[in-house]
């Protein structure tokens, strides 16, 4: 990897505003006082005032590590009425959240993602390389195209290799040979974790300790893919400092490899959603630091659930031990009846209900009364996807109007179909019997493996949704059909019951929740790591705190759990 310093030059295109910070030339952004900002906010509480004293007086980092529905946007808000420096940076987790905080605090802290600020950090040294690419500059395939294009050329190496043992039928090619898709799945999953992990792929150690981390199923030996990964991160640092493309892992990724500082410094950096955030994020926010700065690191260690993807699974505790910050609770829920609280507690038995939170309603209840009770603007949620596509669908010949929440769910369940249909041989009417084949050929290569028993549940359910799908979109007469079916099923937009997997419900809320399948809450399969079995569980918390009361209108909040 290289490691030359770059120092970054004066940032481009940026303009000091009203109290300091930054922003985009042509903003119409208006900025906000200090006590416009006070006025809009609720009076603190006593865990509240203990985080902004600390923030205001305190020395060294501090964790704020808040309960679900506890108020952890408005704190952090508080914190930012509460400071009189000019110098403060508010890292969100996501693009739609800085799009929905920055007006409420516009001049008086700057908001940005950690995958923004880094890419102010590279484009301090590669500007020129970035605005000659012009809208080409950022590509968020740039890994996926690089995946595909050496997938390509290691599925012929090895498909080559095994005919030289000998001539093969289809079915033997199917079984032995790993396709091109599957390569560059692998290719891609690996290439993304070492990114993330701020892994040298030339370290066999560290990224076999990735493969068994994240349960990745390899289909051919990992010393066979790691010269491969490895050309593809090579590639791609060329492609950035020579054409200027920058891919999104790159945005924190590139700062490590290529050693670029961070352009701007902040006295005070606080950061959103904490537990979920890549040891590649954490090191970008470490550069964001001025000299003597503090950074406030909230978020909930038990809504950790995305380890699967590249997240920390520890980032709370690693954030502790590598900054010895201070930790301060926020513990009362406003958001949850006391009977989701009782739930909540089994696993978090610090979560409290607020003063005036009523009993609310939990109860068991069978598929088909669900099917009379649920109604629009109610929340149905599930740990699987096959259960929701299924149940989706059932509402829609109701004329239940529904939708499943999470395009990129889709698109799981369309590559699925795409592989199912890349197999020799493959006929549409046939589909069903290609389908169990390309399954079990996938599960074939992981059973014997106790660590891949909940990648094979997870595979299973994204076949059955599959399958789900064919039997109902029965008018669809090819791939493409039935993907344009799938997809419109998925759609973002659509009013309704909002179907949705635990994973893609965190943040919302509702005053009517449904729980399908509560027997998969949570999931537990043979070898499953002790982190893997703490994020199940950390699942089934977002799941119960979902459920809220209405103070306005005195409904109490349901959860009702089907099945």
């Amino acid at each position: 990897m290289y490691t030359r310093q770059y120092t970054p030059k004066s940032s481009n295109g940026f303009r000091k505003h009203q109290r300091g910070g930054y922003k985009s030339g042509g903003s119409s952004l208006t900025p906000v006082t200090r006590e416009q900002l006070i006025a809009s906010l609720p009076p603190a509480s006593a865990e509240q005032f203990a985080i902004i004293e600390n923030v205001k007086h305190g020395e060294g980092d501090l964790i704020c590590n808040a309960c679900a529905g506890t108020g952890k946007t408005t704190t952090i808000k508080q914190m930012v009425a509460a400071l009189t420096s000019d110098n403060v940076v508010y890292v969100v987790f996501s693009k739609a959240l800085e799009q929905e905080v920055k007006p409420q605090i516009f001049g008086l802290a700057e908001v940005k993602t950690s995958y923004a600020l880094g890419f102010e950090a590279v484009r301090s040294v590669l500007g020129e390389q970035i605005r000659r690419a012009g809208f080409k500059a950022v590509d968020e395939r740039k890994y996926k195209k690089l995946a595909k294009q050496y997938a390509l050329m290691l599925a012929s190496q090895i498909r080559m290799a095994a005919f030289r043992q000998g001539p093969l039928t289809d079915e033997e090619i199917n079984a032995k040979v790993p396709g091109e898709r599957e390569l560059r799945e692998v290719l891609d999953a690996l290439v993304t974790h070492c990114q993330s992990n701020l892994v040298d792929p030339s370290d066999y150690a560290a990224v076999d300790a990735l493969v068994d981390h994240h349960n990745v199923t390899l289909p051919c030996e990992l010393e066979q893919l790691l010269p491969v990964v490895n050309a593809i991160l090579q590639q791609g640092i060329e492609m950035a400092k020579e054409q200027g493309i920058i891919g999104f892992a790159d945005m924190v990724w590139l700062p490590h490899v290529l050693k670029i500082e961070a352009p701007r410094k902040f006295l005070y950096i606080l950061v959103d959603e904490a537990q979920d955030i890549n040891p590649a994020q954490r090191e970008m926010i470490f550069k964001l630091r001025a000299q003597g700065g503090r950074i406030i690191w909230v978020g909930d260690r038990h809504q950790a659930i995305f380890g699967f993807a590249s997240a920390d699974a520890y980032s709370f505790e690693n954030i502790k031990r590598m900054t010895n910050a201070r930790d301060l609770p926020l513990t009362t829920c406003y958001r949850a009846p006391r009977a989701a609280i009782a739930l909540a507690q089994e696993i978090v038995p610090q979560i409290q209900a607020a003063p005036d939170a009523p009993e609310g309603l939990v109860e068991y209840i069978g598929e088909n009364d669900m099917f009379g009770l649920v109604r629009e603007g109610d929340m149905v949620l599930c740990r699987m996807t096959a259960p929701l596509v299924k149940t989706c669908l059932q509402m829609i010949a109701r004329k239940i109007p529904a939708r499943v929440k999470g395009k990129n769910v889709g698109d799981q369940i369309i590559a699925f179909v795409e592989q199912v249909a890349e197999q020799p041989g493959f006929k549409y009417a046939q589909f069903l019997k290609w389908l169990d084949l390309y399954t079990e050929k996938l599960v074939k290569r992981l059973e014997g493996d106790d660590a891949s028993e909940g990648v094979i549940e997870m595979l299973r359910d994204r076949s059955e949704a599959v399958k789900v799908c064919y039997q109902n979109f029965t008018a669809c007469e090819s791939v493409e059909e039935l993907n344009a079916a799938i997809d419109d099923l998925f759609t973002e937009d659509r009013p309704g019951v909002t179907l949705s997997t635990v994973h893609r419900a965190k943040g919302l809320e509702s005053e009517r929740v449904f729980i399908l399948r509560p027997d998969k809450l949570p999931l537990v399969w043979k070898g499953q790591q002790a982190w893997q079995y703490e994020q199940e569980l950390n699942l089934k918390y977002v799941a119960v705190t979902r459920v809220k009361f209405n103070r306005k209108t005195g409904f109490a909040g349901e959860l009702r759990f089907v099945g």
